[in-house]
């Protein structure tokens, strides 16, 4: 069931978040989860509900796997997620998406998201995060990427 966002000349930013469960971000690699949760936000920092989009790709390992994903939440502007390999990363990068990291509560994440950590968000912070979730440190990725534990 999803709810419709009325037509306006305004852009809505859309935010794209993987999910099994609709309550928490889905653990493991952003092209496993079973569904995408998109939501909106409203001038008060507040996230809606918009739609449930199912991945087709749930279950296959393809060759550039990240940008037949893409296609399903394309008109999305930010991505929310646990994990997303690193040539994914690069790739979503290079179509304007803008990434965070986080685990846990899909509420607490889009939270996060609107709070002012996202613009005061601590380099050092990343590089930890990054260390420990990917294995390696890249100065581009920690440039356009926020992390929240």
């Amino acid at each position: 069931m999803s709810k419709k966002i009325v037509n306006s000349s305004e852009k809505i930013l859309l935010i794209a978040i993987p999910t099994n469960d609709g309550k928490t971000i889905f653990p493991e690699m952003l092209g496993m989860a079973r569904y995408f949760y998109i939501y909106t936000k409203t001038g008060s920092r507040q996230s809606i509900f918009v739609e449930k989009r199912l991945n087709p790709y749930e279950t296959t390992m393809q060759h550039l796997k990240t940008l037949d994903v893409y296609t399903v939440i394309a008109d999305c502007e930010i991505i929310i997620a646990s994990l997303i390999g690193k040539k994914g990363i690069d790739r979503l990068q290079e179509k304007g998406i803008k990434l965070f990291f986080q685990k846990g509560n899909i509420k607490e994440a889009l939270s996060n998201v609107f709070s002012d950590e996202y613009f005061n968000c601590i380099k050092s912070t990343q590089n930890e995060y990054i260390e420990k979730e990917l294995g390696h440190h890249d100065e581009k990725f920690i440039s356009d990427s926020t992390f929240f534990r």
